[in-house]
């Protein structure tokens, strides 16, 4: 039999798993044994509810049910995508070790759970990951420098990362075109601005290393780009990882690295808190922030309510900001409003802001009495409003009420969440079956629309999409020539070049995509509807069907046009034999600013061997 103490045996101690699985009793049953082995669990039943997950925190490890992993090879393919997703060790559990092969996994946990097996497992896993200390995690970018130049603003360091990204991603491949022509000139002044966004940033080694080539065209010596574009790369990658931290600091959370966990002793020396697996019924208890200036008020309300609750006291406004968006959010917070600092009304305002906090039920307990101070708070957003002196019985009984309703508002919105799921992975069944259906009708395609979807998805990553608008592109391309249905098969399915009158026939598939799409309020059928229509727009303007330019023509249609051209150009078709992918990227680059939107040509070529990667991976 595996005792605790065996349990307690593996090193997992303070790390960060997020467990997916579709069954309840098995989502349980891992987070019980790793929170008794000292690690912090969030279990999770569904790949996207993992990914937003990823998201809000930072994991050491995911561990995943080979069962649910297979049942959403999509939702997994989107994942590995995401460099969230793609940096962290995998861990599988099931019956089919070659299952977890198949998925990528790195090591692998037999069914049923065997406890001292499965921490033995993750603390390996764990203990071979090299983890970066928070200066190493930073190494092409200098935060510090960067922040300072925007006077310690962390909104305006993210806006300045998410610009140099745009701006810069593919600017390697610039200079190496005016190099190969031997215009020393132009790629002397792309060096130089090169050099001065990396000053700006604090990127000291490209700094350097862009100097150093600047002087070689300088001297109108021959000059490479194979270490910058490595440098540039790795820069971006840094950019993307300090921007998403950032984010994190201006919603006032601490940027977090992942570190060795140090043992308790020397916890206990620093002050560093620890996640600890819950060791009797009262720590499972609600936890009440309780807002006073009054310590007298405090210590009543700590003896009132310790019986049943667990208590967090906070002395004014900004403590009580701090407690309630920290690492344990509270289950309901009894605010004072007449405090020094911010008063109560704006401390509930601020929660009601910030949606990690909004959903927390707020009782003014105050011994303002006046109607309008009550309609005041209750217009701010919080549930009830309580007099001083208050009844101590009538206090325990309204607040177990609110938690009594909170809870159960979270069961609908968890019965909710879940039949929005339903019906979006229904709808985008629905909407990829039709996709195969234009398909089946045009037999050179093969695994088009799948590859379509993906190198949109990167490429919208790349260009700081958010990520659901990211994921809703990714079904949504696949619907870019669903219009197909309607064309004739003898123009369809002609083996050679179209002829006049056919063409004009061929370009109406835009229109008529865009009407089979139209007229819903989804927001992925309005932009499937968008891409059907725009994708064979130009961005001079000398496309089709309405000869939309620039930025008339939506987002959503100049990515997808790059894409479908790269792969039909990648492709063999009865009229054409399969572009090389040298060939290929050349034509993409040298029809940018007239075919293509120039801002997604950088993207495409930031990106460009991971879609030919996705080339590979969909061969027809």
């Amino acid at each position: 039999m595996t005792t605790k103490q065996d349990i307690a045996g593996n090193n997992i101690n303070g790390a960060q798993l997020v467990y997916v699985d579709e069954n309840s009793i098995n989502r349980s049953i891992a987070a019980l044994i790793l929170s008794d082995g000292g690690a912090s669990c969030i279990a999770v039943a569904t790949i996207r509810a993992m990914m937003d997950a990823i998201g809000r925190t930072n994991f050491d490890a995911v561990v995943i049910d080979l069962q649910t992993a297979m049942s959403d090879p999509e939702g997994l393919e989107i994942a590995k995508h995401d460099p969230r997703f793609r940096d962290l060790p995998l861990l599988a559990f099931g019956a089919n070790e070659a299952d977890a092969k198949l998925i990528g996994a790195e090591r692998f946990i037999p069914a049923p759970l065997d406890p001292a097996f499965f921490l033995s497992t993750v603390a390996k896993t764990l203990s071979s990951q090299k983890v970066p200390g928070s200066s190493a995690g930073y190494s092409p970018i200098a935060r510090n420098a960067l922040l300072s130049r925007v006077s310690g603003k962390p909104d305006a360091a993210a806006h300045i990362l998410t610009q140099f990204m745009q701006d810069y991603s593919g600017f390697d491949r610039l200079i190496e075109e005016a190099a190969s022509r031997a215009d020393n000139e132009k790629a002397e002044f792309l060096l130089r601005n090169l050099r001065s966004a990396a000053s700006a940033v604090g990127a000291d080694e490209l700094y350097r290393l862009a100097g150093a080539i600047q002087d070689s065209a300088q001297r109108k010596s021959d000059i490479s780009t194979e270490q910058l574009s490595h440098v540039l790369r790795e820069t971006l990658l840094c950019a993307a990882e300090m921007r998403r931290d950032l984010q994190k600091l201006s919603f006032g959370e601490p940027i977090e690295h992942k570190e060795a966990a140090p043992d308790a002793a020397e916890s206990r020396k620093r002050g560093t808190p620890q996640p600890q697996p819950p060791k009797s019924e009262s720590e499972r208890r609600p936890l009440i922030l309780a807002v006073d200036d009054s310590p007298a008020n405090l210590k009543l309300l700590e003896t009132c309510l310790q019986d049943e609750y667990r208590i967090l006291l906070a002395a004014n406004g900004e403590e009580a900001i701090r407690a309630a968006r920290g690492q344990q959010r509270p289950a309901l917070v009894l605010l004072d409003v007449t405090m020094p600092g911010i008063d109560g009304y704006e401390v509930c305002r601020l929660l009601k802001e910030d949606p990690r906090t909004r959903a927390v039920p707020v009782v003014f307990l105050t011994s303002l009495s006046k109607e309008a101070d009550e309609e005041r708070g209750l217009a701010l957003g919080a549930v009830d409003y309580i007099r001083k002196p208050f009844s101590v019985p009538i206090l325990k009984a309204r607040i177990r009420s609110h938690l009594d309703l909170q809870r159960y508002r979270e069961y609908l919105e968890t019965l909710v969440d879940e039949r929005t799921r339903e019906l979006r992975e229904t709808q985008r069944e629905v909407i990829y079956r039709l996709a195969r259906a234009a398909e089946y009708r045009d037999n050179d395609t093969g695994s088009h629309i799948k590859r379509i979807g993906y190198y949109s998805l990167t490429i919208a990553e790349t260009l700081s999409f958010p990520q659901s608008e990211a994921d809703i592109l990714y079904y949504a391309s696949a619907m870019h020539d669903v219009g197909k249905i309607g064309i004739p098969d003898h123009i369809l399915l002609k083996p050679g070049r179209l002829d006049k009158d056919e063409w004009d026939i061929m370009k109406q598939h835009p229109t008529i995509g865009a009407g089979l799409l139209e007229g819903h309020p989804s927001a992925l059928l309005r932009i499937a509807s968008r891409v059907a229509l725009s994708h064979h727009e130009k961005w001079d303007g000398t496309g089709y069907p309405s000869g939309s330019k620039g930025d008339e023509i939506p987002i959503e249609g100049r990515i997808v046009a790059v894409c479908d051209v790269f792969d039909a150009l990648l492709s063999s078709r009865p009229y054409k034999p399969a572009w090389t992918p040298e060939e290929t990227l050349d034509e993409i680059n040298r029809l940018s600013g007239t075919h293509f939107d120039p801002a997604i040509v950088r993207a495409f070529n930031s990106v460009y061997p991971d879609l030919l990667r996705i080339k590979a991976r969909f061969e027809d």
